[in-house]
């Protein structure tokens, strides 16, 4: 199982980011996805409406506290001080239950020290929202998922192609 900790979301700057979290983890099969901070039911109600578009796949949840999901999961931080993340990839592929966490404003040191992990993409500054999409990109196979909705975007090498699929 795996799931993603966006943590100390703030629905004014952070609307987009969040956004991008959730979009790059949904399309890779992340069932879960989780934040902390400000609840923000704009953002939980824009991925409902997305997903009734385009296909359901994850489920948003806000939470007061990151500490219970650290308990309940294997957390892997992602950081730019981190161990390079192909050094553990393996461990991390061999998790039952893994907990990608992507930092915030400013991370709290207890999260460093009670994640299992702490990875990094790149030991220079860089997106955390790249930074997820390269490690969800090794971890599920290069693969991205499939989903059955009311709108389908036929590929194109000019233009926007959208139709309605027949049989969502």
């Amino acid at each position: 199982m795996l799931a993603v900790l966006k943590l100390d979301h703030r629905p004014k700057r952070d609307e987009r980011i969040t956004t991008h979290c959730i979009l790059v983890s949904r399309i890779f099969g992340v069932k879960r996805f989780f934040y902390t901070g400000e609840r923000d039911p704009d953002l939980e109600e824009r991925i409902e409406k997305l997903q009734e578009r385009w296909g359901t796949g994850i489920q948003v949840e806000w939470r007061r506290s990151w500490k219970e999901l650290f308990s309940e999961w294997d957390p892997c931080h992602l950081t730019m001080y981190g161990l390079p993340f192909r050094q553990k990839l393996k461990e991390l592929k061999s998790s039952k239950r893994l907990l990608i966490v992507v930092g915030g404003p400013k991370v709290k040191p207890e999260i460093y020290r009670l994640a299992r992990w702490n990875l990094s993409v790149s030991n220079q500054p860089h997106s955390e929202v790249a930074a997820l999409a390269i490690l969800l990109w090794e971890l599920r196979g290069h693969r991205f998922s499939r989903f059955k909705g009311k709108l389908r975007i036929r590929p194109s090498a000019r233009g926007k192609i959208l139709t309605e699929q027949d049989d969502p």
